[in-house]
């Protein structure tokens, strides 16, 4: 088993030893604290195996401007160049970047959220990890068959 493989093993242990009381009253309680999305962090921290990777993520849920901390995402956003440490720090300047490059986006008409910001960065590294199943938006040729060319009249 790889050193990932194992990792992410060790947290769904770790998240599994909550009781359902637990989670239910500090997801409550995190959630209640929002838009302090930092407080909710802080709260959603008192769960074993809860750092701030899936607590963006629940986070996300419910507020549209917390950006999931998603290794792609934050590689895009230039924060993370290898490996993300998922710390807190790593996601108070990723939040601070995608929160920016939302508001940058968005014009008087338009609004851009972080969460799609986000879906769009995962289709575009979806596709180009599976290009068979997205063909480039810029090809020509593409598996959609054209009509048979009509003959000239003579």
């Amino acid at each position: 088993m790889s050193h990932f493989s194992q990792r992410v093993r060790q947290n769904w242990l770790l998240v599994d030893s909550n009781d359902d009381e637990t989670v239910q009253r500090t997801t409550q309680e995190a959630l209640a604290t929002l838009p302090d999305w930092e407080a909710s962090m802080s709260t959603l921290d008192a769960l074993m195996g809860v750092g701030p990777a899936t607590a963006s993520f629940i986070l996300a849920l419910r507020d549209p401007t917390i950006p999931i901390f998603s290794e792609e995402l934050a590689r895009c956003s230039g924060i993370v160049s290898t490996s993300a440490k998922y710390d807190r720090k790593e996601y108070r300047e990723f939040h601070a970047a995608i929160n920016e490059k939302a508001t940058s986006l968005s014009t008087k008409t338009t609004k851009i959220t972080p969460r799609q910001i986000e879906q769009a960065t995962w289709a575009c590294v979806y596709s180009s990890s599976h290009p068979k199943l997205a063909p480039p938006a810029d090809s020509k040729d593409s598996d959609v068959p054209k009509p048979p060319k009509k003959k000239a009249k003579r």
